[in-house]
């Protein structure tokens, strides 16, 4: 049998380079295949906690010349995170893009869920998204775009609106772990997008920074991924396309905010 041949590809050392969590499967494996794709030819490290799946993910968009590789990465274990760190750091210096994207399903659990399945669900989208982030900054300030970029994968479920508006169609959707998280991982983003508003190295007033850094949340949609068993009406590529226009705004584009496909939303 004759194996097929992989080309390996080895990044320019002045690539753009990206790197998304839970890359292995649904919205961060598509937002992996087209920041890597033409146009924007980005370096993209497909991170996620599975190594066995994450070398499969990879190594079937390098079979399309993508230039990607896999990295081990569990969001929830502080080793992982400095390792997968200090191994970007010696490969390439910096990173220009970071999309959290690690994110855990939780079933249906009633009014009444176990506070393990609380822990659980917040080590990952909300206190492993703040821990990733943090210690990936200082490769963030060695990007070689003028504005680093920090991309926050959430929820219309995570969303105040859908809870206080009683007209909203997700008003009576339950889920309160994940919707939760995500309204938590919201008030994050904002805490970074406000830090990094006027670039790192500015003072309290803001005065003395670079360029702002583009920090936003978006919100995918249903989309069909094994998340939700393959219900949701949109495609992945359509649920990603909204996380993949973050990375590449000008230096003068929006930061701080929430959207969707269909334009800004209300937090």
């Amino acid at each position: 049998m004759r194996l097929h041949q992989i080309r390996d590809v080895q990044p320019n050392p002045i690539t753009t380079i990206a790197l998304v969590t839970g890359a292995n499967k649904g919205i961060g494996l598509e937002t992996s295949h087209q920041l890597a794709s033409v146009p924007y030819n980005y370096h993209v490290l497909m991170a996620s906690r599975d190594s066995g799946r994450g070398e499969t993910a990879a190594f079937c968009l390098r079979k399309d010349g993508l230039s990607v590789e896999h990295v081990t990465l569990d969001v929830t274990d502080d080793d992982s995170i400095t390792a997968v760190v200090e191994k970007v750091n010696e490969q390439y210096g910096h990173i220009d893009v970071l999309v959290n994207n690690a994110g855990i399903r939780v079933e249906h659990l009633g009014d009444r869920p176990g506070r393990q399945a609380w822990k659980d669900t917040f080590d990952i989208k909300t206190f492993g998204v703040a821990a990733v982030t943090d210690a990936f900054i200082p490769l963030l300030k060695e990007s070689i775009n003028p504005a680093p970029r920090i991309i926050f994968v959430s929820s219309d479920l995570g969303r105040l609106e859908t809870k206080y508006d009683p007209t909203h169609k997700y008003f009576k959707r339950p889920l309160p772990i994940y919707c939760s998280s995500k309204a938590a991982m919201g008030m994050l983003a904002l805490h970074y997008a406000k830090n990094f508003r006027s670039g790192w190295g500015a003072d309290e007033d803001g005065n003395g920074g670079g360029v702002e850094w583009k920090i936003n949340v978006t919100c995918p949609g249903p989309t069909k991924t094994d998340f939700n068993r393959n219900r949701g009406p949109q495609s992945v590529q359509e649920g990603a396309n909204n996380a993949v226009r973050w990375p590449v705004l000008g230096k003068h584009g929006e930061t701080g905010t929430m959207s969707g496909n269909e334009g800004l939303l209300a937090w």
